[in-house]
């Protein structure tokens, strides 16, 4: 999977977004610091109750649904979780550059390039994640992006937008709390090898009755 067109959710995210309402609301809940996303077996933590969650209205042509936490004390940071809206396959090194092109390719804000890109491999929120940071450079400064993307059958995003030059703390903590229920088969093998074991008996049953 490419992330397609994520680049535009991601600039759409950059400025003030509109919290979705009325039949937008479906599907996830929040509780206190928790976000639910129902849909998708996900929960994630804020990093206190002094942060506010919030639904972006749906970018159609990203394929993402987008949740905004945001801080009620200081506007210097904002935490984004990103959740395709289907399933798509695991992600690797090459997934993670096509999103960089990606928003090269979407447009950027007036005057701002990307700068410093890098992705490395990550063991956060859990192994076979990705790590992603780069900067939004002008010549009245810089906004920095720190990134996780994970994969359990959907692609989860964490994303973070600040002024600080180094990852804040409570974005590492954010995206740690990223958990995602994995519906396990009903214990298939064991059910066949039982069916295997039932089957046989009934033959030997069989075998000596007719003996």
């Amino acid at each position: 999977m490419k992330f397609p067109r994520s680049a535009s959710v991601l600039v759409a995210l950059l400025s003030a977004g509109v919290e979705a309402r009325g039949a937008e609301l479906a599907g996830f809940v929040i509780k206190g610091a928790t976000l639910e996303v129902r849909e998708a077996g996900a929960t994630i933590q804020a990093p206190s109750t002094y942060w506010k969650w919030s639904r972006l209205e749906k970018q159609r042509e990203s394929g993402f649904d987008a949740y905004r936490c945001a801080s009620l004390i200081n506007d210097r940071d904002v935490f984004l979780l990103l959740v395709s809206r289907e399933p798509v396959p695991p992600l690797d090194a090459s997934k993670m550059e096509d999103l960089v092109s990606e928003i090269r390719k979407s447009g950027l804000p007036e005057s701002f390039v990307i700068a410093a890109p890098r992705q490395e491999p990550s063991t956060l929120p859990w192994p076979g994640s990705y790590r992603m940071q780069f900067a939004l450079s002008s010549s009245s400064g810089s906004v920095f992006i720190y990134s996780y993307a994970s994969h359990r059958t959907r692609a989860f995003i964490t994303l973070c937008v600040t002024l600080s030059s180094e990852e804040p703390s409570d974005f590492t903590k954010f995206s740690r709390s990223l958990d995602v229920r994995v519906e396990k088969p009903l214990l298939r093998r064991e059910i066949l090898v039982g069916l295997v074991a039932i089957v046989a008996a009934i033959g030997v049953v069989q075998w000596f009755r007719a003996r």
